[in-house]
């Protein structure tokens, strides 16, 4: 058995369009993977990871009927729940020589977040005008927890 602790660094986006409103999301967040190995063989072992982190999101709503885009950005906490196996792609030879090893790893788990409610609002010059102005906008809440599988290859040497 091992332990191993890393650094994680996740970003995605989403956008969509309804009733003449786009909006999008755009999500980064860092987490610091705490992971528990039982080697089986030297090509092969388990494991079962917790993730804690933190992220930011950058939201942005254009209005076809509105001066200016309206941006806000959220921070969000974040946990991840995972296990999984890797296996040793080659070479397989003495794993005491030094030489660069490919691993494959399918993992399975779920996502824990907080639910950061996305406010948006004018920026820019279009903010400070006083006739015509936009008024902020509540987006509601972003979900952002749930099932998710994954499949890696790194390199190790």
């Amino acid at each position: 058995t091992s332990l191993a602790v890393g650094l994680g660094y996740d970003v995605g986006g989403r956008s969509a369009t309804s009733r003449g409103l786009t909006t999008s999301v755009m999500l980064h967040r860092m987490s610091v993977p705490i992971e528990g190995r039982a080697h089986l063989a030297p090509w092969v072992y388990l494991f079962a990871r917790v993730a804690p982190g933190a992220g930011i999101g950058l939201a942005r709503a254009q209005d076809s009927s509105a001066p200016s885009d309206l941006k806000g950005t959220v921070g969000f906490a974040s946990g991840d729940l995972s296990g999984g196996a890797s296996f040793l792609f080659g070479p397989h030879g003495n794993p005491e020589r030094r030489s660069v090893r490919i691993w494959g790893t399918p993992e399975l788990g779920y996502g824990v977040t907080s639910r950061p409610r996305v406010n948006v609002a004018p920026t820019g010059r279009d903010a400070e005008e006083v006739l015509g102005q936009d008024m902020p906008a509540n987006l509601g809440a972003l979900a952002l927890s749930g099932f998710f599988f994954r499949l890696s290859l790194a390199a190790t040497f």
